[in-house]
C-alpha cells in the first residue's frame, strides 16, 4: 500500500495465489486500486473486493487473462468488462461463485491444482497452479465436456508434457502460448475437439510434438502455431484431410500419421 493523506492506494499484489481477497481497511477515508496492482499475478482467477474499496484505476485488469470472476462487496458498479476486465462472472452474494478447484482425480478440493469455472451452460479449465512436470488434466465426473480457457497455460515455464482428456472439446486463444518448457501435447483422446483458438501454441519454442485424435480437423487459423519444427500427429485416415484443410495446410509438411 501507499498512503497519501486520507487515501490508501493498493499498489502491488505480491501473492501468486489463484483466489485473493483484498484486505479490509476501516481507518482510512479512501481505498483505491492502482492500475498495475496485479501485473505480476498470472494465476489470479478470482478476486474478492471488500466493501471499503471506492476506486479502481482504468485498465487495472487488462493483463489478468485468467481472472474470470469478481466477488464485488463494494458499492462500485463493476461489470464483466469494467477496468479492463474480460471476466465471466461478477457477483455480490457468496453462493454465486462459479470458480472451483479440483485435484488430479477430478474431485473438488480446495487444495487442488486445477482451477475450473463451472456454470450450468459451459465449463472452462482456467489455470493449472501446480508444479508437476507431466500432467493430465482431470476428467470431472459431474461434467461431460469442458473447454480450455484463453491463456490457460500461457507463460507456464515448468510443464514438459500435457495430456488432455476426451472431455475437452475446444481450446481457447493463446492457451499454451509461451510455454517455454512444453515438449509434448497429447490430445489423442480428444476425439470431439472442434476448435483451437488463435496463437494457441505461439512461441512454444520447445514443443516437439502435438498429437490430435479428432478425425475431423478442428477449426484453426494460420497463426495457431509458431515455427516449423513441431511434428503434428493425426489419425492415419485423416492425414490428407488435415493437409488440405484451409487452417492446417500451412503445416502440411509437419503432419504425420499416428503410430
Amino acid at each position: 500500500f501507499y498512503i497519501d493523506g486520507t487515501t490508501k492506494y493498493f499498489i502491488t499484489c505480491l501473492s501468486n495465489d489463484s483466489i485473493i481477497e483484498l484486505p479490509t481497511i476501516s481507518d482510512i477515508g479512501n481505498y483505491k486500486i492502482r492500475k498495475e496492482a496485479f501485473n505480476n499475478n498470472e494465476n489470479l482467477a478470482k478476486l474478492i473486493i471488500p466493501e471499503c474499496v471506492n476506486g479502481i484505476d482504468n485498465f487495472t485488469f487488462t493483463i489478468c487473462d485468467s481472472l474470470v470472476e469478481i466477488h464485488n462487496k463494494s458499492s462500485l458498479n463493476i461489470t464483466t468488462t469494467s477496468y479492463g476486465l474480460n471476466a465471466l462472472n461478477v457477483y455480490k452474494n457468496e453462493n454465486e461463485s462459479k470458480v472451483k478447484l479440483y485435484d488430479e482425480n477430478g474431485q473438488e478440493n480446495e487444495n487442488g491444482d486445477y482451477i475450473f469455472y463451472v456454470d450450468s451452460n459451459i465449463v472452462y479449465f482456467v489455470r493449472y497452479i501446480g508444479e508437476d512436470k507431466n500432467i493430465t488434466l482431470p476428467t470431472i465426473n459431474a461434467i461431460e465436456n469442458y473447454e480450455i480457457y484463453n491463456s490457460a497455460f500461457e507463460s507456464n515455464y515448468s510443464v514438459f508434457e500435457i495430456t488432455l482428456p476426451e472431455s475437452v472439446t475446444k481450446i481457447g486463444s493463446s492457451a499454451f502460448c509461451t510455454c517455454l518448457s512444453l515438449k509434448n501435447l497429447d490430445m489423442s483422446a480428444c476425439v470431439n475437439l472442434t476448435e483451437i483458438g488463435d496463437y494457441a501454441f505461439d512461441f512454444t519454442m520447445s514443443l516437439q510434438q502435438i498429437t490430435l485424435g479428432a478425425t475431423v480437423p478442428p477449426t484453426v487459423t494460420y497463426s495457431v502455431l509458431f515455427g516449423s519444427y513441431t511434428k503434428i500427429y493425426v489419425p492415419a485416415q485423416s492425414v490428407d484431410a488435415y493437409k488440405t484443410n484451409s487452417g492446417w495446410q500451412n503445416f502440411a509438411e509437419q503432419i504425420f500419421a499416428m503410430q
